[in-house]
């Protein structure tokens, strides 16, 4: 076996090692986003209709949405850049909120702002709301 063959023998155990790794990688990320089920329900909250955690009764997702406001978006605004959306910023800076992605069946992703008591909103609802706002 000359130089080359070693090399390239030692090159595809190398790839294959990695692509066992990276896939040991995205699947745990993929078991803790599914422990995450999103049970909703459609509410009117200036006068959208907005899907929220089921059985909020002025939970701390309805509060925060209902507070957001232009200046706190204007606020926030150096943050969106490369691919950042409103949602995400809002729940991350404004709401101090953390964000928790779910994927169904299809592997079809979705977003949701999760707070402290653990009610959540879709991060799209406020990115919605957000530029609504901001205009």
């Amino acid at each position: 076996m000359d130089r080359l063959q070693r090399t390239r023998k030692k090159y595809l155990q190398g790839a294959a090692l990695m692509r066992i790794i990276i896939a040991l990688f995205i699947a745990s990320f993929s078991s803790v986003a599914n422990d995450f089920i999103p049970n909703l329900e459609k509410i009117i909250l200036k006068a959208e209709s907005v899907e929220i955690s089921k059985a909020c009764n002025n939970c701390m997702a309805q509060q925060k949405y209902l507070s957001l406001n232009k200046e706190d978006l204007e606020r926030i605004r150096v943050h969106i850049f490369g691919g950042r959306t409103w949602g995400n910023q809002v729940c991350l800076k404004i709401f101090n909120a953390k964000i928790v992605s779910v994927y169904d069946k299809d592997r079809n992703e979705a977003h949701y702002c999760q707070f402290k008591d653990l009610s959540y909103i879709s991060t799209d609802e406020l990115n919605y709301l957000s530029l609504k706002l901001i205009k």
